[in-house]
């Protein structure tokens, strides 16, 4: 299968992600955005690995 190419998000819609969902998931959508860290890897996180 031909791999889908990923295209980044701009920072402003990055932001405005961040603006729109609940505030306790904030800091997940602008750690994936700035680490490229997938769902589950971000999920995984516990406050002693960050």
């Amino acid at each position: 299968m031909p791999r889908k190419k990923v295209v980044p998000l701009a920072v402003e819609q990055v932001r405005m992600l961040a603006e729109e969902i609940p505030g306790r998931y904030k800091g997940l959508v602008l750690l994936g955005a700035c680490t490229g860290l997938r769902p589950g890897e971000l999920f995984g996180l516990q406050l002693r690995h960050v």
